[in-house]
């Protein structure tokens, strides 16, 4: 385990889901990241900016996979699997939602998923990890 003395230097960042350009209209999968060199709890962060129409809906997943092509919802055991719905509405201010997992109940790889409904949806953001890598 790494001591908290070590926090600054084990502490990485990596996106999770960071389109290219523009707001995201498709649903979409993220790329895996490799969990092998991380430990611990770690955090990840889903920051999102919203439209102006109210029937759009944007819903944040995570899933894991031991192989980095099957990949399925992460288990109760490593934490939540969904973030609240994001609803697209021009009253509602910015979203940023995060969720602690458990790195060491994770299988090896971490992406996330966004589905997107509604009549002309458009969200902008990212889905990002932050966790503690271990120290060899």
């Amino acid at each position: 385990m790494t001591a908290l003395t070590s926090f600054p230097t084990a502490v990485s960042v990596a996106n999770l889901l960071c389109p290219a350009a523009g707001a995201l209209t498709v649903d979409a999968n993220g790329t895996g990241i490799d969990l092998q060199d991380y430990e611990g709890l770690g955090l990840v962060i889903a920051n999102y900016s919203l439209g102006t129409d109210a029937d759009e809906l944007c819903t944040i997943t995570l899933e894991d996979s031991a192989d980095n092509s099957s990949f399925a919802a992460i288990t109760a055991a490593v934490g939540a699997t969904a973030f609240a719905a994001i609803v697209d509405d021009a009253a509602a201010a910015d979203r940023c939602f995060g969720r602690v997992i458990n790195v060491n109940q994770a299988r090896r790889y971490l992406r996330a998923v966004v589905d997107v409904t509604g009549t002309t949806p458009a969200f902008t953001g990212t889905v990002t990890f932050v966790g503690i890598k271990k120290q060899r």
